[in-house]
This record gives C-alpha cells, sequence and structure tokens, in this order.
C-alpha cells in the first residue's frame, strides 16, 4: 500500500496470541530516518499501530508528493497512528516541522528554526479510493481524493486566512487563497520541478 512507507532494519520483539500481534516497540528505518512502532490488537480483529520517529523530509515527500521534494530538505521529527482490518482504515500522521526548510512559495515558505505544524489524515472513501486531510499551521488546509496508486483525482486547498472551497464533483482542484503577499504564479511553476531534487 503506498500509504505505508517501506520499513528496513526492522527489529524488536513481536508476539503472537489469539487475538493478533503486540509488540512494546519495534525500531525501524524509513523515509530517511528511524523510528519506533508499537502494536496491538483492537477490536474485530482489527490491529493498531502507534510510531514516532524522524524523517528526512526530501525522502518522505518523493514517497507522497514527488513534485514538492525539489523544495524541501531538512530532517524532523514525527509520530502517528494507523489502524488495519481486512485493509488500511485510518492513518494520521502530525510533525512540526522544526527542522525543515522551505523552499516553497509564500506563505508555506519557513527556515529550519521555525515550526509549521502539519497534521495529515488519510481514509478510505468507498468506491473512491483514499480521502487525504491536509493542514499547515493556518496557512494551508485541503482535503484531496486520491486514485489507486495516489494520483491526485479531485481536491480543494485553501491558502491563507480563505474558507475552504468545495471540491469540484468530477475531477479537478479548486483553491482558494487570500493574504496580502500571495501570489498564484510560483505556484503554478512548482510541478514543473525535477522531482529528484
Amino acid at each position: 500500500d503506498y500509504a505505508i512507507p517501506p520499513l528496513s532494519e526492522v527489529s524488536g520483539v513481536l508476539r503472537f496470541s489469539e487475538t493478533g500481534a503486540r509488540s512494546d516497540g519495534l525500531r525501524f528505518a524509513a523515509l530517511g530516518g528511524a523510528g519506533q512502532l508499537r502494536i496491538q490488537p483492537g477490536r474485530d480483529g482489527r490491529m493498531q499501530f502507534a510510531l514516532a520517529g524522524g524523517a528526512d523530509m526530501r525522502a518522505a515527500t518523493r514517497q507522497y508528493l514527488p513534485w514538492l521534494a525539489p523544495h524541501l530538505s531538512g530532517h524532523s521529527e514525527y509520530r502517528g497512528e494507523f489502524v488495519v482490518g481486512r485493509e488500511l482504515e485510518s492513518l494520521w500522521l502530525e510533525s512540526s516541522l522544526q527542522g525543515v526548510d522551505s523552499q516553497l512559495p509564500t506563505p508555506l515558505g519557513k527556515l529550519p528554526a521555525q515550526a509549521l505544524p502539519l497534521r495529515l489524515d488519510l481514509t478510505p472513501e468507498p468506491r473512491q479510493g483514499m480521502r487525504l486531510a491536509i493542514k499547515a499551521g493556518q496557512t494551508l488546509q485541503g482535503q484531496f481524493w486520491l486514485g489507486e496508486h495516489g494520483q491526485v483525482q479531485r481536491g480543494a486547498l485553501r491558502l491563507g486566512p480563505a474558507a475552504l472551497p468545495a471540491a469540484p464533483a468530477r475531477g479537478g482542484l479548486a483553491v482558494a487563497a487570500a493574504g496580502e503577499r500571495f501570489e498564484l504564479d510560483p505556484w503554478l511553476s512548482l510541478g514543473s520541478g525535477d522531482a529528484d531534487g
């Protein structure tokens, strides 16, 4: 599943019982950093996973938003949880983004010492793939409907203090922006960058 990044260098104790698997802390490497994963059985056969660690921002954006990768660098801590039944049921991740250098246009450009709280929520949508909700401080909020391989099919995005617009019903992206310093042209040119950085 593209939503869960490949893990390597996994170590620790994993216990199995009639209710499922459990671990107090598996260590792993992923997204250019190291982390720890706790596992416990949930209700109705579901499995609950809690993770925390650090990630290289360029590696993380290559996994999920490759067109942003050339514009971000640095390392930041994160935490999150995901629930798996027969398939992924929900996933959320949070990070302060402190330690990340962002060369994105205003209002998302930042220095490594600055924090910009980020929250991602990924949930399945019946017959519509996945829905990704994203919020970065008070400067950005969005909802995106993703296809089978993570491609954006439709969505809505706000930049600045604007209200989040309604997403188009049949594809496309609705954008609302507000702020004295907002310029559209730099954002329109982002997709032309080299995702390999």
